[in-house]
């Protein structure tokens, strides 16, 4: 095409078109730089931001015991902050790619564990991100079975509690009417339905294999300091249908309800989880697919029926079994 516009045109002509569209190519690849330039400074900042200026307002010491200025400046950080390791835990990288690498080919997997092995030899200890005083610090909390270090129910606060209160927080909840005692641990029935049922599917045998449930653990629950609220009661955590809700919408469409495309602040993303319910949904969720999302007294699996009422939405009425194992 370029050629035969050359040949067609008078030389002015094609000059001029010439240098029209080299001088827009340059304007669109400078502007195009310039924002990817913001577009870095933006995504750096947000990654790299710098250190809280205020560590005792970032940290909520509810325990009645004093804390050392290490252990303010060290929890400060935040409870994900990346602590360079002082060895470099070369067995745990091993262990970890040994079983990530389970279900290739044996040739793969043998390829895959000589690459590890090749660039743990080459890797270099990474600089220590700690003081030694926050270090100590950090190592007393740790061997102190009196105090409880948790993250607040909303913010990113670190909150210091004494474990006799949290476990007496956590008692109390437990004695509501929500929970109740099971006579034995149900984990193994729910193993010995589950590889019935994949047994039955029309799936491969090596997909069976990987899916088979064995050494499950039941969830657990913990709580949460509302910091906000006087007495510091805990909000309980536990997995429950809404997670359930979400991890379907998140299967679905690809990102949670609470996240935006492309969005980097993860702080934004939390506030959104804790204060806000989920609205953005897609057009082609239905409405009745929504209601498993949604969060109140009234989620579907929360009635008296159980996850018999999850069985019953309109969303799980697959007619074939094996149309859903196809997808």
């Amino acid at each position: 095409m370029h050629l035969r516009l050359a040949a067609e045109l008078s030389t002015a002509d094609w000059a001029l078109i010439d240098r029209t569209t080299f001088e827009r190519a340059s304007r669109a690849a400078a502007d195009d730089k310039v924002r990817q330039c913001h577009e870095f400074q933006r995504l750096h900042g947000a990654q790299h931001a710098g250190p809280r200026t205020d560590t005792k307002k970032a940290v909520v010491n509810l325990s009645g015991r004093p804390l050392e200025d290490a252990a303010y400046a060290a929890l400060g950080k935040g409870l994900n902050y990346s602590v360079a390791p002082t060895v470099l835990p070369i067995e745990d990288f091993l262990s970890g790619v040994k079983r990530a690498v389970r279900s290739l080919p044996v040739e793969a997997a043998e390829e895959v564990r000589q690459e590890t092995v090749r660039i743990l030899r080459a890797s270099k200890k990474p600089k220590d991100n700690l003081s030694g005083a926050e270090r100590r610090a950090l190592r007393a909390l740790r061997n102190n079975a009196d105090l409880t270090v948790l993250p607040a129910d909303k913010g990113s606060a670190t909150v210091v509690l004494s474990t006799d209160d949290y476990n007496r927080k956590i008692r109390a909840l437990l004695e509501a009417p929500t929970y109740r005692l099971l006579p034995k641990d149900p984990k193994e029935a729910v193993e010995r339905k589950t590889t019935r049922l994949l047994k039955k599917s029309p799936l491969p045998e090596e997909v069976i294999q990987q899916l088979r449930p064995h050494g499950s653990r039941p969830p657990r629950l913990y709580g949460l300091p509302k910091i906000h609220k006087e007495g510091a009661p805990l909000r309980p955590i536990a997995v429950d249908w809404w997670s359930f809700g979400i991890l379907a919408y998140n299967m679905i469409v690809g990102l949670t309800p609470f996240q935006k495309r492309g969005e980097i602040c993860k702080d934004c993303l939390y506030e959104r989880i804790l204060t806000r319910e989920p609205k953005m949904y897609p057009v082609f969720i239905r409405s009745y697919e929504q209601t498993v999302t949604e969060r109140s007294r009234e989620t579907v699996g929360c009635g008296k029926e159980g996850a018999l009422e999850i069985k019953k939405h309109p969303f799980f009425n697959v007619s074939s079994s094996s149309y859903l194992f196809s997808q």
